[in-house]
């Protein structure tokens, strides 16, 4: 897109602490903008940048500078203040990427050979909430499961609690024998 008379790239970043949106000029492949749209945390997964970008959009302004719009499974859009080359700075980079904590509220059911086959979350009330589920199965890029038959099955498998929502006729941890 154009950012004035300089042709720049909108990058997203998830895997760093400056998470969120830079333009960059491929001319000068140190120059970022400052992160902007910054995107938080996401269903499940409770540090900021955990959240997946799905749409992003540069829109050149009549008088030079850009804005950028981006939707975010953190359930928000952002339009980034007015943009232009002067925020280009050479040397900014995004930082290292963030500690990842394994305590969300769901988690993936796999078979053995790695099919996701379900979900697990730690509320009981979650796992029966038909938006909830969807969004999540969406959010993870899970759509051949979206829309389908779900059923909610109790964790009796540890002592985790919470519930499996299981895809199809697919048996749940714990059910009827089913191994880890």
């Amino acid at each position: 897109m154009s950012l004035g008379s300089t042709e720049v790239i909108a990058a997203a970043f998830r895997e760093h602490r400056e998470c969120g949106v830079q333009l960059w000029d491929p001319q000068r492949p140190t120059a970022l903008t400052a992160p902007s749209n910054r995107h938080g945390p996401a269903f499940g997964l409770p540090e900021p940048g955990s959240a997946t970008i799905n749409d992003l959009t540069g829109i050149a302004l009549p008088d030079g500078p850009a804005r950028i719009v981006r939707a975010a499974n953190d359930a928000r859009v952002l339009i980034s203040a007015p943009l232009g080359v002067g925020d280009l700075v050479d040397g900014k980079r995004a930082g290292a990427a963030p500690p990842q904590g394994g305590t969300g509220n769901f988690a993936k059911v796999r078979t053995a050979g790695g099919e996701i086959i379900g979900l697990w979350f730690a509320g009981t009330d979650h796992a029966s909430d038909r938006v909830l589920i969807e969004t999540c199965l969406f959010g993870e890029d899970l759509l051949h499961l979206m829309g389908g038959e779900h059923r909610v099955v109790p964790n009796t498998y540890d002592d985790r609690g919470g519930a499996f929502v299981m895809s199809g006729r697919h048996l749940a941890p714990g059910e009827r024998g089913l191994s880890r």
